[in-house]
């Protein structure tokens, strides 16, 4: 084989001859920049509006468990109960 015919060589020596300096990521315009901070707000203005409405749907069924545990809640009171032992009417009605 003869040194021009071996693919690795030949890469070595190009790329002696042609350093290429790395290459930077090309700077965004500015309609870019803009484009890239209107989606940034929406992403997180859509973020805080969900979380907004979750938190005020957490509110209403809370309010909606209590307003519900009211009305179901018995509120009538138990009658009174009456003694086990009866006193004589005759007994209370006289004096000494």
């Amino acid at each position: 084989m003869e040194p021009n015919d071996d693919q690795w060589k030949r890469l070595v020596e190009v790329a002696r001859k042609n350093p290429e300096e790395p290459t930077a990521p090309p700077s965004k315009s500015f309609s870019g920049k803009i484009d890239q901070l209107r989606e940034t707000v929406q992403a997180l203005a859509l973020t805080l509006t969900w979380r907004r409405w979750s938190l005020l749907a957490a509110l209403l069924a809370g309010l909606a468990f209590l307003i519900c545990f009211y009305i179901v809640r018995d509120d009538e009171p138990e009658p009174a109960r009456e003694p086990m032992i009866q006193a004589d009417p005759n007994d209370t009605l006289t004096t000494p």
